[in-house]
């Protein structure tokens, strides 16, 4: 049963992220690690990133108590997130976005535009090519179990 738990986390699937080989002596690291990678990431992220390929003039900034969230930590913050298939394909391409907590929010786009991709990457069936993903604070990609 224990080799079969470690090769259903280990083996390469079509869907899902799949675990380091000796994921399991992880979880006896320190912790201290995973916060400096978030740490490095949100002093990455451009403070406007979401309209880093939008003209300023489009966009509009949100209310100050919505805008106070972020600073708790209540938001799904996306930044330059691209899926590209094994045959070349781009199906998402750098999308930069905020979710807030207690607001709502849609995806809208034609078809083939990449909507169920990024979903799918952000509930961990697909892996992404590149791009952060912070959902209260927790990095989506690398600490799924937190998230879920």
């Amino acid at each position: 049963m224990i080799i079969g738990i470690y090769l259903e986390f280990a083996l390469p699937k079509e869907y899902g992220k799949r675990r380091h080989p000796l994921f399991f002596l992880m979880c006896c690291c320190d912790n201290s690690k995973k916060l400096k990678t978030s740490d490095v990431i949100n002093q990455n992220m451009d403070e406007n990133h979401e309209i880093k390929y939008l003209k300023k003039e489009h966009y509009e900034g949100v209310a100050p108590e919505v805008a106070q969230k972020e600073h708790e930590e209540k938001i799904l913050k996306i930044s330059d997130l691209e899926k590209v298939y094994s045959n070349g394909f781009k199906a998402v391409n750098g999308v930069n976005l905020k979710m807030y907590e207690d607001q709502i929010f849609v995806l809208l786009g034609h078809n083939g535009a990449g909507k169920t991709t990024t979903i799918s990457m952000l509930t961990g069936l697909y892996e992404q090519s590149k791009g952060n993903a912070e959902l209260f604070g927790i990095d989506m990609f690398n600490d799924m179990g937190a998230v879920r």
